[in-house]
């Protein structure tokens, strides 16, 4: 953190890149993390399984709400194994 240097832009830039190496090596190592970050991770993946499975922009909505959905569920699972 001592080391970072540069405009306003980069120095933000960096401070975010140091935020996620600090939080990917807690999830590794403990285990712990933030609040939301399982159903996140769950709806983007599904999202964009299902929009890019359909193949055609005409489904992208459809595939949307189906990725929202089983993204939200599968999140949700997480957390309560999480909490077990």
């Amino acid at each position: 953190m001592n080391e970072l240097f540069g405009s306003d832009k980069e120095l933000r830039k960096q401070i975010r890149k140091l935020q996620y190496a600090v939080l990917t090596l807690l999830e590794k190592e403990t285990g712990a993390v933030t609040k939301i970050y399982y159903r996140r991770k769950w709806v983007v993946i599904e999202i964009s399984a299902f929009g890019a499975a359909l193949g055609n922009m005409a489904y992208l909505g459809i595939g949307m709400s189906f990725g929202i959905a089983i993204g939200v569920g599968i999140g949700t699972k997480k957390y309560k194994e999480a909490a077990a």
